[in-house]
Formats: structure tokens, C-alpha cells, sequence
């Protein structure tokens, strides 16, 4: 496969991680809007994790944009399902609205430090300078997941229903996502990355 093909492959994929970034950016918002989260939670909410969100949302796009070309009309499924997750989550209670939004974007920030190495090691190979962003994004994303072990912690202690909430939520992500990220995405890196 030519740099040109690769390039286009991953510039499609990164389309989609944009559309990720995009629904941990609504998630964000509409975690916001409960009442589940304390003054130093929100804080950082507003201040760090949904400005990076934005941020990784740009940063992939742009790679998107010059390896692609225009957003495709036609979303790949894995930041088509968060973004249909991020909706329907709008549409519940505030329980249920914490609960979906938090369980989403936790997994998804988890998820993207499981296949980090990996990852990087194989944009490396492709673009040195992508690959410098993509740890970027790897490092910020750490610290978001270290925030939400933070948040379930105290969640357990202070209001165990909505911890169990926030576990059936997970159970569901944790069981979907993984089959479409590896549909839209794992596939896709490992037939033009090796």
C-alpha cells in the first residue's frame, strides 16, 4: 500500500476519533448539567477536560482534513454510536444523564490509553509529527481517566446507587464499543499499518 492509500485510511479513521472527541465534548456538557458532580469536579470539567476535548477534536481533524480531505458524509460507526449515545443520554433524567455521558467518555479515555503504544508506535512510522500530537492527546486523556477513577471513588463512598448506575451504563459500553472501535478503526490500522 502507498503513503498516499495509508494516508487516506487513516485520515478516514481519524475523522471518526474526531467525532469521538467531539461527543466526549456534549458529554462533558450535559455531565455538567446534573448535579452528580462536587465544585472541584465541575471545575475541572470547565477548565481542563472539556477545553482538551475541543482540543483533541481540532488536532484530529486537522490530520483528518489533510490526509482525507473534507469530512465524509457518511460517519464510520464507532463516533456515529457515541454521538447516538451522547443524544439519547440528553434525553434522560439527570441520574441517567450523568450516568450514560460518564460511563461513555470514561471508557472511550481508557480505551484510548489501552492501545496508546501501540498506537504510536505505528503513527511513528507514518508521520513522526502526527504521532507527536497523538501523545499529546495521550497525556491529557491520562489524566482524565485519573479524574474519573477519582469521581467513582467518591461516588462509591457518598451515593452507591448512583455508582451502580454508572456500572450498568459501563457494562453496556464496555460490551458495544469494543466491536465497533475494532470494526472502524483496529481493522482498518492494522491492514495499512501492519
Amino acid at each position: 500500500m502507498n503513503d498516499t492509500a495509508i494516508h487516506h485510511s487513516l485520515g478516514r479513521v481519524l475523522w471518526d476519533v474526531a467525532a469521538v472527541e467531539n461527543g466526549a465534548t456534549s458529554a462533558c456538557g450535559l455531565m455538567l448539567a446534573t448535579p452528580y458532580l462536587n465544585d472541584v469536579e465541575r471545575r475541572f470539567i470547565t477548565e481542563r477536560m472539556r477545553p482538551e476535548e475541543v482540543g483533541h477534536d481540532r488536532l484530529m481533524a486537522r490530520w483528518a482534513r489533510e490526509w482525507y480531505g473534507p469530512r465524509p458524509k457518511r460517519p464510520l460507526a464507532y463516533g456515529a454510536l457515541v454521538m447516538k449515545d451522547v443524544l439519547a443520554a440528553a434525553r434522560l433524567d439527570d441520574l441517567g444523564k450523568f450516568a450514560y455521558t460518564f460511563a461513555s467518555v470514561h471508557w472511550n479515555e481508557k480505551n484510548t490509553l489501552r492501545g496508546q503504544a501501540w498506537m504510536l508506535e505505528r503513527f511513528r512510522r507514518v508521520s513522526p509529527e502526527m504521532a507527536s500530537d497523538f501523545a499529546q492527546v495521550v497525556g491529557e486523556e491520562s489524566e482524565h481517566v485519573a479524574f474519573g477513577r477519582r469521581v467513582l471513588a467518591r461516588v462509591e463512598r457518598e451515593a452507591p446507587m448512583v455508582s451502580r448506575v454508572i456500572e450498568r451504563f459501563y457494562q453496556y459500553v464496555e460490551t458495544v464499543y469494543p466491536v465497533v472501535v475494532n470494526h472502524a478503526h483496529v481493522q482498518v490500522y492494522k491492514r495499512v499499518l501492519g
